[in-house]
């Protein structure tokens, strides 16, 4: 079957050589179109412009193509090579230019707790770098370390200087003597700037500060039902929440899920307290169905005994 195949195209070439020789060279015949292999047949003197004979057949010499090959690959070589070359010579220049030593660092926010003098001891051993090599991470790592400084951002500004963006703490309450927390629970030693400051009172004796705070918030947030408001919370050893209410009342909530017991405790003060119209001193809200109530005691002067007795005689 090939060679059938073969002979048949065999024939089809020579008919079409014969037909393009039976052709004049006439500029309107240039070109004429041959049904049988659907494809456009030549003049010879077409075929010998394009490199190729009668037979269809490539007559470019190897070597030629070789030749241009490995001259297109020594160009890319030397190209290659001056780049090289060229940002070998440049590097001085470019490090001169683009990795100057930090000559400012800028400082920004506004504080009123934060020690000056700390926080230009923080960033002083960092002034020794360039500007592309100060690690700019552990510098905000650094500062954040410090007691009061609950945020730190650092950023660069060509061509030699280093901005830092500082937020100073701010403490929702005191935690013992000594401390103050934020609203995430962190501790940092409080400035004497707050020491007369009136903020909560928070302490556990086994919770962490981050636990207190939330349970801090949670309280908070149900005594507002009631227009009150928490001078201090704390936790004794046998887990037992207490609040001091801003009205002078104490609340003992227990260790058994105080976030319950505080919205248990507002609705006895709705509906047990503010009917009665006295003033409740302590409420004991461990008890499972219900709370203990001590009621503030009202002094009784002597001219109204008096007054009392000599009614009664009356």
């Amino acid at each position: 079957m090939a060679r059938c195949l073969k002979e048949k195209y065999k024939k089809q070439v020579r008919k079409v050589l014969s037909m393009a020789a039976e052709r004049t060279l006439s500029t309107s015949n240039f070109a004429r179109t041959t049904t049988e292999l659907g494809a456009t047949a030549f003049e010879r003197t077409s075929f010998e412009r394009t490199g190729f004979d009668q037979t269809g057949l490539d007559r470019t010499l190897p070597g030629k193509s070789v030749a241009y090959g490995m001259g297109l690959l020594l160009i890319q070589t030397v190209f290659v090579c001056a780049l090289i070359a060229g940002g070998y010579f440049a590097l001085p220049w470019l490090q001169a230019t683009f990795n100057k030593p930090i000559a400012r660092v800028v400082v920004q926010g506004e504080w009123q707790a934060l020690d000056k003098k700390t926080i230009k001891n923080a960033i002083a051993i960092y002034e020794a770098d360039t500007f592309l090599s100060i690690d700019l991470n552990k510098l905000v790592h650094d500062l954040e370390e410090q007691p009061w400084i609950s945020r730190a951002r650092a950023r660069r500004e060509w061509p030699d200087t280093v901005v830092v963006d500082l937020v100073e703490q701010k403490p929702i309450a005191y935690w013992g003597k000594h401390w103050m927390v934020n609203a995430k629970g962190r501790i940092f030693e409080h400035q004497g700037l707050y020491q007369n400051q009136a903020l909560p009172q928070l302490w556990s004796e086994i919770a962490i500060p981050a636990e207190t705070m939330n349970y801090y918030q949670v309280f908070e947030h149900q005594l507002q039902v009631v227009n009150l408001r928490l001078q201090g919370i704390s936790q004794n050893l046998q887990g037992d929440w207490q609040l001091k209410l801003d009205n002078g009342m104490r609340v003992i909530l227990g260790r058994s899920d105080p976030a319950s017991s505080i919205r248990y405790f507002v609705g006895i003060y709705q509906q047990v307290v503010l009917p009665s119209q006295r003033q409740a001193e302590v409420i004991d809200m461990r008890y499972r169905h219900g709370a203990a109530i001590r009621w503030q005691q009202v002094a009784i002067s002597p001219e109204d005994t008096n007054k009392k007795n000599a009614g009664e005689k009356t």
